[in-house]
């Protein structure tokens, strides 16, 4: 895999776009949910919060949707990168996902994930694929496929999947008033979610390291409905994405179209790692949980 690609692997892992300058600093809440009298209004048990946020998310278990994507930072080069590209995002909770990137009709790139393993698919020159098992998933893989996060973590950073009941977790009201902070633990770390109070709609995520620290962070903004082709609910669902990787200083926009929820009509091909392997054919497989090979001694 060629060193453009693996520099483009983190930008594209994180799923969706730029909040210029984060590195570490925190988000704040720039005041599209009504203000909230914190001083007297009560503030909502973690118990309470996840019930309501589980039934936002109720309908959003299976999304399919158009994107588009712009991707801008840095190489280790010291090159700007700045990419376009469109695709399709194709979830099935709780562990399947499929991101993939095309240019002028061709499939360039393709992010995936299933209940077994998650995987990054170069198809641009040479096919090659990283793939992995998320049981083996560590830190110290994760930065070899040049993610600071756990793989399956990515998803949450959609604001769809269901809060877990009975978690270790806090509430509070963010400094101005205006959000509810919900904190909880993580696969390696902890999240941390600013909801609005009045729908429970996600508009920040972050993703922290075991000290606190933003290694993930997106903004979530432009709610649309979302069709469920098997009933009459809409539910609601960001469509503009803002997603800044501290640890590489890269950018992400994603934007969705025409989200909608195909029920049992959502095929599992596109999280079948073995038959993309096949569609596209890639022969060329570097399994990250295997050791990397010795290093010649030198001359």
């Amino acid at each position: 895999m060629n060193d453009h690609s693996r520099r483009i692997v983190p930008i594209l892992l994180a799923g969706v776009a730029s909040l210029a300058g984060l590195a570490g600093c925190e988000l704040g809440p720039k005041g599209s949910a009504a203000p909230v009298n914190s001083a007297t209004m009560p503030l909502p048990s973690y118990s309470a919060v996840s019930e309501r946020y589980n039934q936002r998310v109720a309908r959003l278990d299976k999304v399919w949707a158009r994107i588009s994507m712009r991707v801008t930072g840095v190489d280790k080069e010291g090159n700007k990168v700045d990419e376009q590209a469109e695709g399709h995002l194709q979830v099935v909770r709780p562990d399947k996902l499929a991101l993939s990137i095309t240019k002028v009709g061709e499939t360039y790139f393709y992010l995936g994930s299933n209940e077994q393993v998650y995987w990054w698919l170069d198809l641009h020159e040479d096919k090659k694929a990283l793939v992995g098992r998320h049981e083996k998933a560590t830190p110290q893989l994760a930065a070899r496929f040049d993610v600071p996060v756990h793989p399956l973590d990515l998803l949450e950073l959609l604001g769809i999947t269901p809060l877990p009941p009975g978690a270790a977790a806090t509430t509070a009201w963010s400094r101005d008033g205006r959000l509810l902070e919900v904190t909880l633990p993580g696969r390696w770390g902890r999240r941390h979610l600013s909801l609005d109070p009045a729908t429970f709609q996600p508009q920040y995520v972050e993703l922290l390291d075991t000290r606190g620290k933003v290694l993930v962070a997106a903004e979530l903004d432009d709610p649309q409905p979302v069709v469920v082709r098997c009933d009459s609910a809409t539910p609601p669902m960001a469509s503009l994405y803002n997603i800044d990787i501290a640890t590489s200083g890269t950018h992400i926009t994603l934007r969705l179209y025409d989200p909608e929820n195909r029920c049992d009509r959502q095929k599992l091909t596109p999280f079948d790692f073995d038959a993309l392997l096949k569609a596209y054919g890639v022969t060329a497989i570097e399994r990250l949980d295997d050791p990397p090979p010795p290093r010649r001694p030198a001359k």
